[in-house]
Formats: C-alpha cells, sequence, structure tokens
C-alpha cells in the first residue's frame, strides 16, 4: 500500500486543481493502476463504493466527482475520471485550455463527435471531453500508465506554521486572524481546505494530550469556513459533517450539529422537490435538474454516515426521509 495520510480529497474547484490532473496523470498522487486500498490513502475514507462480479467502482469527495474502476476478483486498476460537470459552477473549457497551456502541458485538439469534443495530453493519457458547443468541461478520463513527475505548488510548511500559531492563541486571536485572510484574494476556499488537511495530518502525529488540542482546533477550522464566508452553507455543513464523521471516536463532536447543518443546507425543501431518476431524463436538456439533484446526493451523503448518532428522534426522522430518497438521485 502507498504511504501517506488521509485528509479527504474534499471538493476540486480551482483550474489549477484539474491542471494537475493533466498533467500528472493522477489525482493528487492516485493513478488508474493503483489498488482501492493505494486510492483510500492519497484520497480519503469519504467514498461510495459499488461492487458487482466484474468491477468496482468507488466514487470519491464531497462532490463525488472523482472516480475510480478496477476490475474484479483481483481489483486490477482500469481508469479513474473525473466529472467536473456536476460541479454547481461548471468549470470553463476555455480557462482550463488556457491554464494548462500556462503550466507547460498543453491540450492537443482531437476533433468533435455526437455532441462532444475532445483534447489529450498525450504524455499524461489524460483526455478532457466537453460539450459539443466547447463551453464546459464534461470530464477528465485516464486508462493508466505511468505518469512523470508533476507535483503541486503550495507550501505545507506555511500551513504548519499557521497552525502552530492557530494552536496557542484564544478564541478572539483566532478569529482576527482567520477575518485578516478571508479577503485575500489568493483563493481563500482552497487554502481553508489545505489547512484542514495539514490539521488533520499534524493531529495524528501527536500524543493524546497534543491530539485533544488538535481536535478543537480542526472542530474550529470545520465551523469558521461557513461562519466567515469562506464557503457557502452546503459546503460549510458537508465539511463539518465530514469532519464530525471522521473523528467521532474521539468522543468531541455532536452529530446533531452536523446534521442540522446538512439539512438547514439543502437547496430544496422537501425531498418530493428533488429531480430524480424516475422524474427526469438523462438527457443535456436537462442538465440544471441534473446538477441540482446532484447537488442534493452530495449533502445526503454527508449527513448519511450519522443516521445512527442523532438524538433528536424529529431530526433523525428528517435525515431518514432523505436518505431513502439517495439511490433514485443522479
Amino acid at each position: 500500500m502507498a504511504s501517506g495520510t488521509v485528509n479527504g480529497l474534499g471538493r476540486l474547484r480551482f483550474p489549477e486543481e484539474y491542471v494537475d490532473i493533466i498533467g500528472s496523470g493522477t489525482v493528487r498522487g492516485a493513478e488508474a493502476a493503483c489498488t482501492p486500498d493505494d486510492v483510500t490513502v492519497l484520497l480519503g475514507e469519504d467514498s461510495f463504493e459499488d461492487v458487482t462480479e466484474d468491477h468496482r467502482f468507488r466514487s470519491y469527495g464531497s462532490d463525488g466527482i472523482v472516480e475510480f474502476w478496477w476490475r474484479r476478483p483481483e481489483d486490477d486498476g482500469l481508469y479513474f475520471s473525473v466529472k467536473p460537470f456536476r460541479l454547481e459552477e461548471p468549470l470553463s473549457m476555455a480557462v482550463l485550455l488556457r491554464a494548462a497551456e500556462a503550466a507547460g502541458c498543453p491540450l492537443e485538439f482531437q476533433g468533435g463527435e455526437s455532441g462532444w469534443v475532445r483534447y489529450l495530453r498525450a504524455e499524461s493519457g489524460i483526455q478532457v471531453t466537453g460539450w459539443e458547443d466547447g463551453a464546459e468541461v464534461y470530464s477528465l478520463f485516464s486508462g493508466g500508465g505511468t505518469p512523470p513527475s508533476y507535483g503541486p505548488r503550495w507550501s505545507r510548511q506555511a500551513m504548519k506554521g499557521s497552525l502552530a500559531f492557530l494552536l496557542d492563541v484564544d478564541g478572539s486571536g483566532r478569529r482576527r486572524w482567520l477575518e485578516r485572510r478571508v479577503g485575500d484574494p489568493e483563493r481563500p476556499e482552497w487554502w481553508w481546505r489545505v489547512l484542514g488537511g495539514v490539521c488533520e495530518e499534524l493531529m495524528e502525529r501527536g500524543g493524546p494530550q497534543e491530539r485533544g488540542k488538535w481536535l478543537k482546533l480542526r472542530l474550529w477550522l470545520a465551523r469558521s469556513g461557513g461562519a466567515y464566508g469562506v464557503v457557502g452553507a452546503e459546503e460549510a455543513a458537508m465539511e463539518l459533517s465530514y469532519v464530525t464523521h471522521r473523528l467521532y471516536a474521539d468522543g468531541v463532536f455532536d452529530a446533531d450539529e452536523a446534521v442540522r447543518a446538512c439539512l438547514a443546507a439543502m437547496p430544496v425543501a422537501t425531498p418530493s422537490q428533488v429531480p430524480t431518476r424516475g422524474t427526469t431524463v438523462l438527457a443535456r436538456e436537462n442538465l440544471e435538474a441534473m446538477r441540482l439533484s446532484r447537488r442534493v446526493r452530495v449533502v445526503v451523503e454527508a449527513a448519511a454516515p450519522h443516521l445512527g448518532r442523532v438524538r433528536d428522534p424529529a431530526v433523525r426522522a428528517e435525515l431518514a426521509a432523505w436518505v431513502g430518497l439517495r439511490e433514485r438521485l443522479f
């Protein structure tokens, strides 16, 4: 199994993250040939799995947009795909092409057919597909192979320094520190997510006493994203739910709080308002309805692990109704 720390994939929201996939042929180090265990080590345990006699499928991340496939029973790696069309804010093909060119890994146009356009990065084996009009990216796809080295460009050491400071200051000091950075134009959401991942890494390395301090800081980070407007309500609720589930065994988190946040962040008020596979045809003209359905599913998947832990009967019943719907969502 590959070595590493499970930090959780989170969301892939920025062009640079997709350029990294194009350049490396991997999703944060996970390539198509990786075993299921290797992918979990690299991308985290937040996944949905479906197993048939011939194949194993997993989707990773809070959006579920990263998918890996293996051939059973040996679990031979087949390919992975990344599907940014499921995001609330679509990824522009023009923006991605410019970013890839600027990073030194340009994509070669392969033509269009049957309503699609396709680009290829031959060195990494990554194919990028989009709608016929070329405005939005549909997916990135890899068939395997050994990719060249192409690493991320952010500094984890700087993150560790920030966390060491936050660990020792009081609540008002943390608030002042975060408020100074919320207005930073350098993508505060991406920075906030990486900060949370590094915090978990440091937490796992410490002893019992240090771990308790890191746990409280990790919870503060999860809550602060929504409170300070770094991310929207859905993202903040899913982050809190993820952290609660990830660290529930430590006994310091309240499942009711996380589930209430997820229920409040649902993009529709009731399950009856959600487009499902039974009411909506899988077609481009229904793309907005499919995205809405996917947004609901992502929030439901985030809250579902807490169903048996919720103390409030009303909250538990409401969550159960949403969980009962999820298999019919896109």
